[in-house]
Parts: C-alpha cells; sequence; structure tokens
C-alpha cells in the first residue's frame, strides 16, 4: 500500500475527514472534487489534500479555497477583505444548504 500514496498524492476528504479518493493528478482531484459537491448528496466543503506541496484546499460546487485560510493562519480568521467578500458569500451559500442522505435509505 504505501507505493499507491507515493504514487496518488492528491487525496479528497469529505467534511467530516473521511477519505473518499486518490489521485495521481491535481487537476483529476480538485476538478472530481468540485463535481461531488454539485452533482451529489455529498455536503460541502471537501478537502483537496496535496501531499507534495504539503497543502489543501477547501471546496465547494463553485469555490476553492486554501485550507486553513491565509487569514486564519495570521489569527484574523473573521477578517475579510471587500474583495473576497462575493466569494465568501457565495461559500457560505452552500455550508447553509438543507442537509441530504449520504446514503438512500
Amino acid at each position: 500500500m504505501p507505493a499507491a500514496r507515493v504514487s496518488r498524492p492528491y487525496h479528497v476528504y469529505d467534511h467530516e475527514g473521511e477519505h473518499l479518493g486518490s489521485f495521481t493528478a491535481w487537476e483529476t482531484a480538485h476538478e472530481w472534487a468540485h463535481l461531488q459537491v454539485a452533482l451529489s448528496a455529498l455536503p460541502a466543503p471537501l478537502e483537496v489534500e496535496d501531499r507534495r506541496r504539503h497543502s489543501r484546499r477547501r471546496v465547494w460546487a463553485d469555490y476553492c479555497a486554501p485550507f486553513p485560510a491565509p487569514a486564519e493562519t495570521a489569527g484574523t480568521a473573521n477578517t475579510i477583505d471587500d474583495d473576497d467578500a462575493p466569494r465568501a458569500t457565495a461559500a457560505t451559500a452552500f455550508a447553509f444548504a438543507p442537509p441530504h442522505p449520504r446514503h438512500p435509505s
């Protein structure tokens, strides 16, 4: 198994940290995460981890951002610049969407 993790350095996790998939290309993992939120019942945000660069991005259907956000690492998590306001609003709209079942009942 360790060989698989080395050859697939991009991982997608759900909002609870459950591993959803591993990919060989960043673009594939990133696009797949956006599609999963847009087309499935998975609640946003998903997280895409880049193990090569030791970074993560939070992904909503039509928006994504570094995680933790640069403002959070500087200790100013509640500060939003005017330029970022429309994107922040779009992201929170998905966060407050009605819950969907993860599996058919």
